[in-house]
C-alpha cells in the first residue's frame, strides 16, 4: 500500500508537465530538443502508470466494493484514446469500481463546472456555427470564394430541448441569454419544472419537432431513450431547422440523421458524437455532407478539463490506498472489516 502511495505521488509530479506549457529557460531549447524531452516525460508516465496498476490490481475489497466516482475514465491521453482508456479502466478497477454516469460534484465545486461546462461551450458553438455556417464560409474563402451564403440569426427563433434535466436547465437559459424562445420536450415532471422555471413546454412530441428552429438533445443514454428520436420526427423539421448533439449519438434511430440531412429536414445538423468512435475515415456518410458540422467528440477535450481529471484521478487512487477513499457514492461499504478476505 505505501509503495503505491509513492508511486502515485511521484506519478503526479511525472505526469502533469506532459500537459503543463514548457517554461522558458535561460537558453531556449530547440524544438526538436523540446519533442524529445516531452516524449521522454511521456514514456516516463506511461512506465509509472503501469507500476501502479501492477500495485493496484492486488487490492480488492469485500463483496461490496466501493463505487468512487472518477469522471475521467475514458480521457484522453496524448491522442491515443484506446490506451489511456485501458489503462484508466484496469487501474480503476483494481482499485474502484466505476461509476461513471454520475457528475463528480468535488469538480463541480472546486473549479466550476467541471466538464459540463465545458460541453455547455462547445454546444453554443456548434449552434452558431451552423447557423452562421461558419466551417463552409471558412472552407470557400480559403477557396478564394467570398460570401458563399446567408447565415441566420438566433434572436427570435425557437429553441427546442429534448430533455430537462441539469445540462438541459442550463442550456435553456444559454437560450434566453441569446433572445431565443426556450421550448421543453421531457417527461411530464421534468416538463412541470421547466413550466415552474419559466420556460414554455411543447403540447406534443409531434409539435415540438414541427416547432423549433434548434432542437438539441439532453438525454441520458438508457434502453428507454434509445432511438427515442426517429424518422419521423426527423422529418417533421422545418427546412431551415438545425439538430443538434453532444449527448450521445444512439439517441437518434440508426442511419435516420443521414437520410433526414439528404432529405433537407433538418437544413443542418452539429455533432459531437457518432455510433461508433473514433471515426477514423474519411468515408462516413455524415462527414461527406456539406449540412452536416461534426467534430471528434471534443466537448471535455480541453487543456483545463484534462488537468481537472487528471488531479483527481491520482487524488482518489491515493486516497484509497491511504485508506481514506473520497468521494464515495456508497460509504456504508466503508462499515465492512477492511482485512476481510476478498470475494472469489
Amino acid at each position: 500500500m505505501r509503495k503505491l502511495f509513492l508511486l502515485l505521488v511521484v506519478l503526479g509530479v511525472t505526469v502533469f508537465p506532459v500537459f503543463a506549457q514548457d517554461q522558458p529557460a535561460q537558453q531556449q531549447p530547440s524544438t526538436e530538443e523540446q519533442e524529445k524531452a516531452k516524449a521522454e516525460r511521456e514514456k516516463n508516465a506511461y512506465r509509472l502508470l503501469e507500476q501502479v496498476i501492477d500495485e493496484a490490481q492486488s487490492l480488492r475489497l469485500p463483496e461490496n466494493r466501493v463505487r468512487v466516482q472518477i469522471s475521467a475514465a475514458d480521457l484522453l491521453w496524448d491522442g491515443n484514446q484506446g490506451r489511456a482508456r485501458s489503462l484508466f479502466t484496469m487501474a480503476a478497477e483494481g482499485v474502484v469500481e466505476l461509476n461513471r454516469n454520475q457528475q463528480n460534484n468535488r469538480n463541480n465545486n472546486r473549479r466550476g463546472g467541471g466538464p459540463t461546462n465545458r460541453n455547455f461551450q462547445l454546444r453554443q458553438e456548434l449552434v452558431l456555427a451552423a447557423a452562421r455556417q461558419l466551417p463552409q464560409q471558412v472552407a470557400a474563402l480559403k477557396r478564394g470564394e467570398w460570401q458563399i451564403a446567408v447565415g441566420s440569426s438566433l434572436r427570435g427563433k425557437t429553441l427546442g430541448i429534448f430533455g430537462y434535466g441539469r445540462i438541459g436547465r442550463v442550456v435553456a437559459g444559454y437560450g434566453r441569454a441569446f433572445g431565443m424562445r426556450v421550448v421543453v420536450w421531457a417527461r411530464e415532471a421534468a416538463r412541470d419544472r421547466a413550466r415552474t422555471d419559466g420556460f414554455a413546454t411543447a403540447d406534443s412530441k409531434d409539435a415540438f419537432f414541427a416547432d423549433s428552429d434548434v432542437v438539441s438533445l439532453h438525454l441520458r443514454l438508457v434502453p428507454e431513450t434509445r432511438g427515442i428520436v426517429t424518422a419521423a420526427d426527423l422529418a417533421r423539421m422545418k427546412p431551415t431547422s438545425i439538430l443538434v448533439n453532444t449527448s450521445r449519438a444512439p439517441l437518434v434511430e440508426p442511419d435516420a440523421l443521414v437520410q433526414a440531412l439528404r432529405a433537407g429536414r433538418p437544413g443542418m445538423a452539429a455533432v459531437d458524437v457518432f455510433e461508433q468512435e473514433p471515426v477514423t475515415s474519411a468515408s462516413h456518410p455524415l462527414l461527406a455532407l456539406d449540412n452536416a458540422i461534426c467534430t471528434p467528440h471534443i466537448g471535455y477535450v480541453t487543456r483545463d478539463e484534462y488537468e481537472v481529471q487528471f488531479t483527481d484521478i491520482f487524488d482518489q487512487i491515493a486516497a484509497f490506498a491511504a485508506g481514506a477513499p473520497i468521494n464515495v457514492v456508497n460509504p456504508e461499504v466503508l462499515q465492512h472489516a477492511r482485512g476481510s478476505a476478498p470475494s472469489s
